[in-house]
């Protein structure tokens, strides 16, 4: 058969016209292929107009090819064409080539949609046949015409499979290829089919095209397809460029735009009022500590992120928006699922339809614990700086009204003790000076309290050993407190501090006899424990092994917050009119930090009170920092 065939070609055909068909059928084919491949992952009126655009090419260029090659037929009679075969032939190639697309395409069948292919440039090839006019009968050889139309069809399907599989270069032109081999395999082996028997007596008839008019009709043809091809590469380039530019800025707009959120903390969650839908961004879920999929689509879940106290509050405004009122921003606290509580702060705004009915509710999402604990600090740092502010200003008075006072009693003190030494011990008045006495000595007392409250005395410092100076203090509190109060003492030996024995020994006492008066007349404990760094971690303001732990238990009556936000103010106390002072721990704290300590209170009613002592030591190297600067106070 491939003998008789290139015989065929070689005896009856100008070999520069089948060059020429050959060449034109590349071109159409190869930019058919071209316009195919971005078909498959357009979508809509794109993928509609690049279909119908591979198909108008494709069967244009098959149908030049054909007639080319029938220019190129030269079977020693006087040729023409029938005028509507050969415009039939045209649309039968284009009409069926786009259904085979559409096969391949919508359906997601490329064998099945190129074999239809196949069967388009079959039904061109024997309808454009049969348009041949001549003065002779035409007879067909059955076994090359199925044989045509096999190669034909098989190839177009191998050829649309190789361009579905991708749109690397080297599956367009293998595809193009195989093309290009169907159509020719199937045309000249349909024209070896031919066999003509001369017969002057066959007319040929009026409706018919001259080869001449052929010609130019396929000359235009050619051009169109050379002018179509290239109008549908150059638009579909530009149209991709600007797909894969306007992709790449999407990307990188979704990127700097996650990037941002990132950055900054906010997070976002899309809801669908009318579905229920709900999407959340990647920040969203790591500000509530979720993955994409742990999300349900119910509020329920929702609200079981919310802390249980805030809940009441998240409905109120989810509610409102529910209604078409835009909610405030507000704050409240999350709980993730490892249990950790987080303070967000949350902005919402609300899509509307024409109607003015909400249809979604878009809302923004910052984690904002740790300025929520910065301000909370601030307010902290506030109030003790208040709380200095005032201590100062009260030392300052407190200061001079005691030393005029201080002046006054002097002479008062005096004078009342000669007056009780010249006085017989009969006589009336005795016992009301003996009262003045006393009563100016309890005001020398309290005004030596105040001068110490107002670090107007001067303090002598040096080495001091805590655990000798506490059990000397609890010597002689064993003796004072009443007998239904025990005092136990878990004393350790401790680095030696630098500072005023005699300060500290007051600390003891006052703390010691608060805790008593706390007891009162009932049974209880007194608990005084003194270890070292070693025995346990240091405190934040100290290094590990340079501080020195003093505590004081109860078991009294205890105290609630607000009371313990204010027991070192001075002049504050919670006994009885002529019970206290009020001075007691204003100087134990004001002692305490004089020392480059600091005090701890635990506390509750009804559970007693606990107060812990940070004071630093003295280091084997020498005197620490901390004794240094309270050596220089």
């Amino acid at each position: 058969m491939l003998k008789v065939l290139y015989s065929c070609i070689r005896e009856q055909h100008d070999l520069r016209l089948v060059i020429l068909a050959a060449c034109v059928c590349v071109f159409g084919c190869f930019t058919a292929v071209n316009l195919l491949v971005p078909a498959r992952e357009a979508a809509g009126k794109r993928r509609l107009a690049l279909m119908s655009a591979a198909a108008g090419v494709f069967g244009v260029s098959v149908w030049t090819t054909h007639f080319i090659a029938e220019l190129a037929f030269k079977p020693g009679l006087p040729v023409a064409y029938d005028a509507d075969l050969t415009a039939l032939s045209l649309a039968i190639a284009i009409i069926v080539a786009w259904l085979g697309m559409v096969l391949a395409l919508q359906s997601q069948r490329p064998i099945m949609g190129g074999c239809t292919i196949g069967v388009a440039v079959g039904a061109m090839h024997y309808v454009g046949t049969a348009a041949i006019r001549m003065p002779a009968h035409i007879t067909w050889n059955l076994v090359c015409v199925i044989t045509s139309l096999s190669l034909g069809i098989v190839l177009a399907g191998a050829a649309a499979w190789v361009a579905w599989r991708g749109a690397a270069w080297r599956h367009r032109l293998l595809a193009t290829a195989l093309f290009v081999t169907a159509i020719c395999a199937l045309h000249f082996i349909g024209m070896a089919a031919i066999e003509l028997t001369p017969n002057p007596l066959v007319t040929i008839p009026d409706n018919v095209v001259a080869p001449e008019m052929l010609a130019v009709l396929v000359a235009a043809a050619t051009i169109g397809i050379m002018m179509l091809g290239m109008s549908a590469s150059i638009v579909e380039e530009k149209l991709s460029w600007h797909a894969k530019h306007e992709a790449a800025e999407l990307r990188r707009s979704k990127d700097e735009l996650a990037r941002v959120l990132r950055i900054s903390g906010v997070g976002s969650v899309a809801r669908d009022l009318r579905t229920g839908q709900v999407k959340w961004s990647a920040e969203a879920c790591r500000i509530f500590g979720l993955n994409e999929g742990d999300i349900e689509h119910t509020r329920e879940f929702f609200y079981s992120l919310v802390h249980p106290d805030d809940r009441a509050k998240v409905r109120a405004e989810v509610e409102r928006s529910q209604h078409g009122t835009t909610p405030p921003p507000f704050e409240y606290r999350i709980i993730r699922p490892s249990g950790e509580v987080r303070v967000v702060y949350r902005e919402s705004d609300l899509v509307l339809d024409g109607s003015g009915r909400p249809v979604s509710r878009f809302s923004v999402f910052k984690d904002i614990t740790e300025a929520h604990a910065a301000q909370e600090r601030e307010k902290e740092l506030q109030r003790q700086l208040l709380h200095s502010q005032k201590l100062e200003a009260l030392g300052t008075l407190a200061g001079g009204v005691a030393h005029d006072l201080n002046n006054t009693l002097v002479p008062i003190l005096a004078l009342s003790k000669l007056a009780l030494e010249d006085l017989p011990s009969d006589s009336q008045v005795r016992s009301d000076i003996e009262t003045i006495v006393r009563a100016t000595e309890r005001a020398r007392d309290l005004v030596k309290q105040i001068l110490a409250f107002s670090r107007k005395q001067d303090l002598v410092k040096q080495e001091v050993d805590l655990a000798r100076v506490t059990r000397d203090a609890l010597q002689m509190l064993r003796a004072s407190v009443p007998a239904t109060i025990e005092i136990l003492d878990h004393i350790l030996e401790v680095p030696r501090l630098f500072g005023d024995a005699g300060e500290l020994h007051q600390v003891i006492v006052n703390l010691v006899t608060n805790a008593a008066h706390a007891i009162g007349g009932d049974f209880g404990k007194i608990t005084v424990r003194l270890w070292g760094a070693a025995e346990c971690q240091a405190s934040p303001r100290t290094k590990a092994g340079s501080a020195v732990f003093l505590s004081i238990t109860d078991t009294g009556c205890g105290m609630d917050e607000r009371t313990i936000e204010r027991i070192f103010e001075p002049f504050f106390t919670t006994k009885g009119v002529g019970d206290g002072t009020g001075l007691g721990l204003s100087v134990v704290h004001g002692i305490i930090t004089r020392h480059g300590g600091t005090i701890t209170v635990r506390s509750k009613p009804g559970e007693g009170s606990e107060f812990t002592l940070t004071l630093p030591a003295i280091t084997k190297a020498g005197e620490p920092a901390q004794a240094k600067a309270a050596a220089a106070a």
